[in-house]
């Protein structure tokens, strides 16, 4: 068992070595932009802990890679689908939509996209709002 837990520590080490693009994450800054208005909008909670869903798409070797680490990166399996010979990941975890959770899902995806060579494809939530 500690075996599994000091990879699955070097493994996320290693991935917070993965440098991201910076014209990437500004493409994701703004994307992420437009969904947290429409959270905001909609009277969301941004402290409120919820399941935070996020998608990647790829060949069939590096989403099973991704797939077989997710756990130990600190997320659940949701799903896996094909379309047309594209495998869809779909992995979920625990957070808040802050401004700094938010930032911590971007570098997290980010670097799993280029560590893994798949496509980060978003990510989506639920509204939480205050109950008075």
């Amino acid at each position: 068992m500690l075996s599994i837990i000091a990879a699955a520590g070097i493994l996320s080490m290693s991935l917070n070595q993965v440098p991201i693009a910076a014209e990437r994450l500004a493409k994701e800054e703004m994307s992420d932009a437009e969904i947290v208005s429409a959270l905001r909008d909609a009277g969301d909670v941004p402290n409120t802990v919820r399941t935070v869903s996020v998608y990647f798409a790829g060949e069939d070797g590096p989403i099973n890679r991704l797939k077989g680490d997710a756990i130990s990166l600190g997320w659940r399996l949701a799903d896996v689908s094909d379309a047309n010979g594209t495998l869809y990941l779909w992995l979920e975890r625990e957070q808040s939509t802050t401004p700094e959770d938010l930032a911590r899902l971007r570098q997290d995806t980010l670097r799993m996209e280029a560590h893994y060579k798949v496509k980060y494809d978003g990510w989506e939530t639920s509204v939480e709002a205050a109950n008075y």
